[in-house]
Formats: C-alpha cells, sequence, structure tokens
C-alpha cells in the first residue's frame, strides 16, 4: 500500500462497526434510534415510495455516523391489513405466502440502493409483534424516556406529468432502475434532490439526465478529478510540503485565501445545520456549492503549469488545501451516495472520515476539537490513481426511457406550466393533497439536535394564457417536442436554483466557457 499520512486526531476518522454488530445505546453519549414509515409488503416499491421513506431515513442515519454519533436504523414490512388480504386473493396466495414474496421483492431493491439497515424485519414475526407493546411500556415506566424527538414527512414525488402506475406501465418500480445501467449513486442523488419535502415534485427522465451530466460530473467530478490528475501529473502523486500546520485552518484575513476558507466554513455550518434539521434537500445541494466553491478556487487560484514554474510554494498551498477538500467532500456527500465516498478515498488512498463542526472569524478550531476545514491530508501522503467518478449520459437516453418506463409528455407540459415542481424550493411544486404519503422518525436523541423547519411559499409564475385556458377546459396541450424541451429547462432551472451566495455552475457556464473543465 502507498504511504500515508495522516493526521493523528481523535475523532477525525469516521468509526467503523464490526459487520453484524448491532450499535447499543450509551450512557453519557448521544444515542439516536432511526426508522421510517414501514413500507406495506403486499407490492413493489416505485421510486416515490422509496424517497418519501426509507431512502430518506437512510440518509439521514449515515449523517448522523458521519458525525461519530451512536446511530442504530431499524425498519420493517408492514404485512398486515385488508390490502394484503385482497393482493394475496389476487394472485392466488396465503397473505403470508404473498409477504415473503414481497419482503424479498423489497429487500432486493433497497439492497440495490444502497440502503444500510442495521436490522430489516416483519411486522409478522413474534419478535415485531411484541415491539408494538413498546411506546406504551415507555409511557407507564414513569421515568423520562426519548420517545420521539424529530419527524420529518414528505408529499408526493409524480412521474413525468403523471403518477405513478404499475397497472399502465408509468414509472419505474423496485429494481427496474438497474436496467438502465445507471449507479445506484446517481439515482439516490436525482431522488434526494427532487425530494418533495415541502411540495410535491415531478421525476422527469430529462432533468435526471441534467442532474448528471451538468451538475455531478462537471461540477463535483471535475472538481475531485481535475485537483487528484494535477498532483499525480505535477507532485508524483504526492502532497507537497507548505507553510501550513497540520489541523484546522484559523481563519486570518492576512492568508491568501481568506475568502476561500471563510466561505467553506461557512457552507460546513449551513450543510450542518441543514442536516441536524433533516433537510436533506438543503443539505445535498449545500454540497454541490461547495464543490462549486473549489472549482472557483481552483481557477482564481490559476492553478496550472505557470504557477507552478512561476509560484511553486502557493502552487503547493493551492494543492494541498484542494485536495484536503475533496476528502472533507468524500464524508459530506457519503451519507448520500456512499459508493462515490468510498470510490473518493481509495483515489486519495484514505479512510472514511468524519465530518467536523465549521468555525468562524477569529477561532483557531481549538475550542471544539477538531472543528473547521484544515489540512488532515499532510505533506508525503501518496494518493492513490483518479479516476472519473460519473460518466455522461446521452440525452437520447430520455426518450428511450420514456418509451421502456412510460411517460405522459402532455401532462408533464402542463404541469410545468402551472408551475415546475421538480426538485424546486418551497412553494413551487403544486402540493395537490396534504396528506403526508410517508414519514421519516429520527428519534432518540436526548440533547434535542435536529428540528423542524417551515418556509413560507413563494407565489408560482402566471401561466400563459392559452395554456391557462387549455388548461380550464381540460384541453390537452399539444407535445410539440420544443415545449418539450422547454418544459424540461423550466424543470431543471427550478432544481439547479441556488439557495446559497455561492452559486452552482449550471450547464450554460460550462459551454460558454467560464467554468474551466
Amino acid at each position: 500500500m502507498a504511504e500515508q499520512a495522516i493526521r493523528d486526531s481523535p475523532g477525525l476518522l469516521r468509526n467503523q462497526r464490526v459487520d453484524g454488530q448491532v450499535p447499543l445505546p450509551k450512557e453519557g453519549e448521544t444515542n439516536v434510534m432511526i426508522t421510517s414509515a414501514l413500507p406495506y409488503c403486499n407490492n413493489m416499491p416505485h421510486l416515490g415510495n422509496i424517497i418519501g421513506s426509507t431512502l430518506s431515513a437512510d440518509v439521514f442515519s449515515r449523517y448522523v455516523c458521519t458525525k461519530n454519533r451512536n446511530t442504530i436504523y431499524i425498519c420493517g414490512t408492514d404485512e398486515y391489513g385488508t390490502a394484503t388480504e385482497r393482493q394475496a386473493m389476487k394472485e392466488g396466495k396465503t397473505p403470508q405466502e404473498l409477504c415473503s414474496h414481497y419482503w424479498k421483492v423489497h429487500k432486493d431493491t433497497y439492497d440495490w440502493f444502497e440502503l444500510d439497515f442495521d436490522h430489516f424485519g416483519r411486522t409478522s414475526t413474534p419478535l415485531h409483534t411484541d415491539t408494538v407493546f413498546f411506546p406504551s411500556m415507555l409511557i407507564g415506566d414513569g421515568r423520562p424516556w426519548t420517545k420521539l424527538h424529530h419527524i420529518s414527512g414528505t408529499e408526493f414525488l409524480n412521474y413525468e406529468g403523471g403518477k405513478f402506475s404499475k397497472s399502465r406501465n408509468l414509472g419505474v418500480f423496485g429494481t427496474q432502475a438497474q436496467k438502465t445501467g445507471i449507479p445506484a449513486s446517481v439515482w439516490r442523488y436525482y431522488l434526494v434532490a427532487n425530494r418533495p419535502e415541502s411540495g410535491d415534485s415531478m421525476f422527469s427522465w430529462g432533468d435526471f439526465i441534467t442532474a448528471n451530466n451538468s451538475v455531478l460530473l462537471k461540477n463535483f467530478g471535475n472538481f475531485v478529478n481535475r485537483i487528484l490528475k494535477f498532483a499525480v501529473a505535477k507532485y508524483q502523486s504526492t502532497l507537497p510540503p507548505t507553510t501550513d500546520s497540520p489541523g484546522p485552518l484559523p481563519l486570518s484575513a492576512e492568508d491568501e485565501d481568506y475568502a476561500f476558507l471563510a466561505d467553506v466554513n461557512k457552507l460546513l455550518a449551513q450543510y450542518n445545520m441543514q442536516m441536524n434539521a433533516v433537510r436533506l434537500r438543503d443539505g445535498l445541494q449545500t454540497i454541490m456549492q461547495l464543490s462549486a466553491r473549489g472549482n472557483l478556487y481552483l481557477q482564481s487560484a490559476g492553478l496550472n503549469n505557470a504557477l507552478l514554474a512561476e509560484k511553486p510554494e502557493r502552487c503547493a498551498i493551492v494543492v494541498s488545501r484542494a485536495i484536503n477538500l475533496v476528502w472533507l467532500l468524500s464524508a459530506m456527500v457519503s451519507p448520500f451516495m456512499p459508493s462515490v465516498e468510498t470510490n473518493i478515498c481509495e483515489q486519495l488512498n484514505a479512510p472514511k472520515r468524519s465530518v467536523p463542526d465549521a468555525i468562524t472569524t477569529g477561532e483557531e478550531g481549538t475550542a471544539n476539537a477538531g472543528a473547521g476545514f484544515g489540512i488532515d491530508l499532510l505533506e508525503g501522503h501518496v494518493i492513490g490513481k483518479p479516476d472519473y467518478l460519473f460518466v455522461q449520459i446521452p440525452e437520447s437516453k430520455a426518450e428511450e426511457w420514456r418509451q421502456e418506463f412510460g411517460s405522459t409528455a402532455t401532462a408533464a407540459i402542463a404541469a410545468t406550466a402551472a408551475g415546475p415542481s421538480a426538485g424546486g424550493k418551497d412553494g413551487k411544486g403544486k402540493a395537490k393533497a396534504t396528506k403526508k404519503e410517508k414519514v421519516v422518525a429520527p428519534s432518540g436523541n436526548a440533547e434535542g439536535e435536529g428540528s423542524s423547519s417551515t418556509r413560507p411559499a413563494k407565489p408560482k409564475k402566471e401561466a400563459k394564457k392559452k395554456q391557462k385556458g387549455q388548461a380550464e377546459s381540460g384541453e390537452a396541450t399539444p407535445a410539440e417536442p420544443a415545449e418539450v424541451k422547454k418544459a424540461e429547462a423550466e424543470v431543471r432551472k427550478d432544481t439547479m436554483e441556488s439557495t446559497s451566495e455561492i452559486p452552482v455552475p449550471s450547464a450554460a457556464s460550462y459551454a460558454q466557457g467560464s467554468v474551466e473543465p
């Protein structure tokens, strides 16, 4: 194995679990138990079911683990109810046979989507039947047990202008996502970026492709690949010596990179706040803003052969700080795309690390052990072989997948005209129902971390008169290619809209050359 040079600091590295070991509460520590709405075990889950419950809980559970908190994620299938009996009769099976079949379908689906349960059971087993009485036991005990700390609910994820429908072949169900050949990480990214946190959102194949090509590939992946390739080519894969001391970098106005360091800590603090409040979609977008800031840092520093030749000390600092940002980003993105974290760490020749707290101007990062962005991969550390994290998806795939998985393109245009909803900011999606589809319930944190968050809805843009008239009369809008592209462009614009002063680069910015590839 290549040589590693990693700062020795308590809590820097991620606590690793022994396979098969179930975490138990530890006195005096923050203990977090997480569950989600139990999926019904009488059919195959579709993408809306997955993001509405189990995937959201998995993302939060993984985040808590990156903070080295004692965490357990428990879930299982709900196998009771008349719907199960009706479906069993329809398929000519007993309810038990039906549930056994669909439990495996659910488990296979969640395994492919890289959901990491500590235990995934069934309500029909004696063990889980007994747990129904657990809340009443806590209440009857009389002691101040933590029964529920936080609930995070969602609205509905719709599909291509309509709703998921197995009978009409509309949507992606079960493990069908595998048929596209697109890795689970990209699916996880898009579903969380489109998570219907405060209003309905829309799955769109065009939007799905743009999210991969313009955000993951050209923003996040570009930053990681560019700096690692430079280090391999110009420094023989070895982090160079610099004047930076190991550990958190102080926020000093005298530092040439003061603005960069301040922005990194600001976004780190924003990310932790959002994730503790289970604002998963916002947290994911903050990661993309941070990688965009990394791209901007390389560009503004002028990282190239000339900098290496004319200002070697400055070039070494830029390389060291950028590579350490890559390691930090690997931990931050791990709840959303765990395989991407694994890939980055292999390229860095580094273990999985924790996510630190941030520091503000004037703090040195010493009061809160390990807080703040800093130099944790040290001089002499040898990185591995750089490789691409994501690959381009041809735009032509959108129509191919619409044919395979169904689509209601006309309805998609009408929905966009009424107000874009795919991955949009609060209030932009048209919530057709106030009922919560699925619930994620992180609980057990006695210290009170995390809180619910609501924001006022923004008014929707007024639709064109012609489209409005057609919608009122029930007339379908013609699915012209130009209109389809315009509708998808509106969806992309809404999905990529920044919630920070630091913008996420758009596809147009790369095409115009304002961001170096």
